[in-house]
């Protein structure tokens, strides 16, 4: 036999001794069975198990209950992204917002940001989360809802952020089947 041939095969050999034994001592069938313990203990039935809550008082439930249909989400998620500011960000965050706002609230935040000076003195930044909103006021087609938000406000010459708690008015008004933002104002 030719020198490559032996080769091969002993490689083939090796290759399948080898593997015989990763089987071997891998194999299912070579390992013990996990011990099975058995508790005597009864469970309390599940019900038992969770915490009732309690149930939600008079004056939220008449509060959730006068939201026009999707406004209370409308206006979190409208606090929240005209809250939240970034030096970096060019004013992204209210410009977004003239999307859904009014004629006249783009107004507003077109000279709010032609007369602010954010970022003129360095990094500045605020993330805000809307914590709660009432409905202060509802008609047909106009809103008033206050939301609380929580702002944690970031500097480049601080090191740590500091956190602030505000309110901001919203009035919406329905245009069409849509609401928008018609007003905001900080409490």
């Amino acid at each position: 036999m030719d020198r490559k041939k032996i080769i091969i095969i002993s490689l083939a050999v090796i290759v399948l001794l080898t593997l015989v034994s990763l089987f071997v001592f891998f194999s299912p069938l070579n390992r013990q069975p996990a011990e099975v313990v058995k508790t005597e203990e009864k469970l309390p039935p599940l019900a038992n198990q969770i915490k009732q809550l309690p149930p939600p008082s008079p004056q939220r439930v008449a509060n959730e209950q006068n939201y026009p249909l999707g406004l209370e989400q409308f206006a979190l998620a409208y606090a929240e992204r005209f809250a939240s500011y970034s030096s970096d960000a060019n004013f992204k965050n209210l410009k977004d917002l003239k999307l859904i706002s009014t004629p006249k609230m783009q107004s507003f935040i077109d000279d709010l940001i032609a007369a602010s000076t954010l970022g003129s003195l360095g990094y500045e930044a605020a993330a805000a989360k809307a914590l709660n909103s009432q409905l202060v006021y509802s008609k047909d087609d106009k809103a008033l809802i206050e939301i609380s938000l929580q702002l944690t406000k970031f500097s480049g010459d601080r090191s740590q952020p500091v956190t602030e708690y505000n309110r901001l008015h919203l009035t919406s008004i329905k245009v069409g089947e849509q609401w928008q933002i018609d007003e905001a104002e900080w409490q």
